[in-house]
């Protein structure tokens, strides 16, 4: 499908809605990489997508890892990022998880909040360390417990609240998880 396609059908889905978010896998590696520079503003298909929207009174929400770089055309058009990245305790190696040059875009940028699933309680230190060198207001940090289950995050949000709270960070659970379980593509 061409991007006018998709455009139309999500303008068609919104019925009404004031708010698209993009996510799954990561949608910012529909941004080539020669357009994620800050000079560029060419339209891409994903900053064409919000663009569109826009027009039609809807905002366009991406979530993502904070690996790749938005289009300077799709921040233009884009109304907010959540950047939500890796830690190490998910098993991704560090080049393909972290790119400090694009948290710290995301972290001046004020359409920017940044999310991190806890799994274990050393994440905190890679948390501080994200967050301090990229110095990320503690009232744009989220921390969430992982889990792929009601129980499993019930079990990690006691430890996930008590880290984050002394440090002014928000917390959040995974309602997700509690209405459709571990079910893929909501």
């Amino acid at each position: 499908m061409d991007v006018m396609e998709i455009a139309s059908q999500a303008v068609t889905a919104a019925a009404g809605a004031k708010i698209v978010v993009l996510s799954g896998g990561e949608p910012l590696a529909q941004v080539p990489p020669r357009l994620q520079r800050v000079e560029d503003d060419d339209p891409e298909p994903v900053g064409q997508l919000a663009y569109e929207l826009l027009r039609h009174g809807i905002d366009m929400h991406i979530e993502t890892a904070g690996i790749r770089r938005p289009s300077m055309y799709l921040h233009q058009n884009v109304a907010h990022y959540t950047v939500s990245p890796k830690l190490a305790s998910s098993g991704n190696q560090l080049a393909s998880r972290r790119n400090m040059n694009v948290l710290e875009f995301f972290a001046d940028t004020p359409k920017a909040v940044f999310k991190f699933v806890v799994t274990e309680p050393e994440d905190f230190s890679e948390i501080r360390f994200i967050t301090n060198a990229c110095r990320i207001p503690p009232d744009r940090i989220w921390v969430m417990p992982e889990g792929t289950t009601t129980e499993a995050i019930q079990r990690k949000f006691q430890m996930v609240a008590e880290g984050a709270i002394g440090r002014g960070w928000n917390v959040s659970g995974r309602i997700h998880v509690d209405i459709w379980k571990d079910v893929r593509g909501h």
